[in-house]
């Protein structure tokens, strides 16, 4: 079963859809239909708009439209990338044997 909030993040976001074996929908969340896709929820990183209908006392997720506007505002303030992490320096890499090594000097200095 997936499940949604029914309600947004302060950003305008929903949170993930949350997967599991539920034993009851709580309160403050809707059943997302597993027929329903999810590729434009998540590339527009959860900020929609919900379209729900009830159903047996059950809130239910019966479509939904990517909000654009909130998402590219959400993307302008975002940090920017640091781009790839330098890579390391062979010759700084310490490996295993050479620690231990350090380690025995050490113990034999004491």
């Amino acid at each position: 079963m997936k499940l949604i909030r029914t309600t947004a993040n302060p950003s305008g976001a929903y949170p993930p859809i949350q997967e599991g074996r539920f034993l009851a929908i709580p309160e403050g969340m809707a059943l997302w239909p597993e027929e329903l896709d999810t590729t434009d929820f998540y590339q527009y990183n959860g900020f929609v708009t919900l379209v729900t209908a009830q159903s047996e006392g059950i809130t239910v997720v019966t479509g939904y439209q990517a909000n654009v506007e909130a998402w590219e505002a959400w993307k302008e303030i975002l940090p920017p990338d640091p781009g790839p992490e330098p890579e390391q320096d062979p010759d700084d890499y310490v490996t295993y044997g050479e620690l231990a090594t350090a380690i025995r000097e050490g113990v034999n200095a004491v």
